[in-house]
């Protein structure tokens, strides 16, 4: 039986994630694989990378660049559900009608800088504007 874990969502995790989304069959030969999900909440980062919205799919660049991008979002999702006792189902309806991912992506630069009070206090900001 041959089995592949992943620590952590990664770089080679990446590759392997979006390897599997593109391909029609199996791309590998492990019989169980074990790590993180690739879930609803990954999902939008990895169709914009599959996309090409980072960079040309495959490249050390976009991959390095979607890892980044996709910890950002997962970690600034998880942080303000947590802030106001959300589900995931509910922060996905948000995500819907507000394009919250996306708009973490184009500002990974400041929030990667930024302590999560006045990550909370940006993404307050940008769902006011948004109507929510």
């Amino acid at each position: 039986m041959s089995i592949k874990e992943f620590s952590e969502a990664d770089r080679e995790w990446g590759r392997f994630v979006t390897l599997n989304r593109r391909s029609k069959g199996i791309p590998h030969e492990y019989d169980i694989v074990i790590g993180p999900t690739a879930n609803d909440l990954t999902n939008p980062t990895i169709q914009f990378y599959l996309s090409g919205g980072v960079g040309e799919v495959g490249s050390d660049k976009a991959i390095d660049d979607f890892d980044h991008v996709l910890y950002m979002q997962i970690r600034v999702a998880n942080l303000y559900r947590n802030a106001h006792g959300m589900s995931v189902s509910d922060f996905l309806e948000l995500d819907r009608k507000t394009d919250f991912l996306p708009f973490v992506a184009d500002a990974y630069e400041p929030f990667h800088l930024t302590g999560d009070p006045g990550i909370l206090e940006e993404i307050d900001e940008f769902l006011s504007v948004r109507g929510k």
